[in-house]
């Protein structure tokens, strides 16, 4: 494969290496239909791009050395594994980890999409910025540094840190549901959570501070 795909549903099991600077997926399907990819994808030199259409990893692993970007379509785990070594940005997009495994290397910045824990677990080693939905389902969320509920994060040289308000949202309404925040734990949106957080166990490390 040169640099991107539009699409493909296999039907058997093959083996599949991606070794290109930058890879896309550009729309149509791409369902792996449960079959296996040898035993990982593997995106190695830089970048996955994923913009539309609907993707089933069929438990498979999808390994991405440096940054992953959804700016839409919806991507299901189904089982599945996705480790990113740097960072995860996604943009009016679906990802529903059913049952499924994310790791995220360094931050996630999410704006307008929707994730779906669905019994999996989406941990991040650094810094987590959300103006999307983010529905636990009996599912674990587990990030080690910030998680902020905001339109934006800024910090300037000096240290000051500006927050702006979003329209992002927390879903625990389920006993199952967990979310541990290694640092700082903020809300500024203008949604009202009042049905959105009453069940679950959420652990913050650090500050826990509300605003709208």
């Amino acid at each position: 494969l040169e640099s991107g795909i539009r699409g493909f549903t296999l039907n058997e099991d093959i083996n599949l290496t991606i070794n290109t600077e930058e890879f896309g997926v550009y729309g149509n399907a791409l369902d792996l239909n449960h079959h296996l990819l040898g035993d990982e994808l593997n995106v190695t030199k830089d970048n996955f791009t994923y913009t539309t259409g609907e993707m089933n990893l069929s438990g498979n692993t999808l390994n991405i050395t440096k940054n992953m970007t959804q700016s839409g379509g919806k991507i299901d785990l189904n089982g599945g594994t996705i480790n990113i070594g740097q960072d995860l940005t996604q943009d009016n997009a679906q990802l529903d980890l059913n049952g499924g495994n994310i790791s995220v290397g360094k931050d996630l910045t999410q704006n307008r999409g929707d994730f779906d824990l669905h019994g999996g677990k989406l941990k991040v080693e650094r810094n987590m910025l959300q103006n999307g939905t983010m529905y636990i389902n009996r599912g674990e969320l587990d990030i080690a540094g910030d998680y902020y509920i905001a339109g934006k994060r800024e910090i300037e040289d000096d240290g000051t840190e500006t927050v702006g308000s979003g329209s992002g949202y927390l879903k625990m309404v389920k006993n199952a549901d967990k979310v541990k925040v290694g640092n700082d734990f903020q809300m500024n949106t203008n949604v009202d959570h009042s049905n959105y957080l009453t069940a679950g166990t959420m652990y913050v490390g650090g500050d826990f501070k509300q605003k709208y």
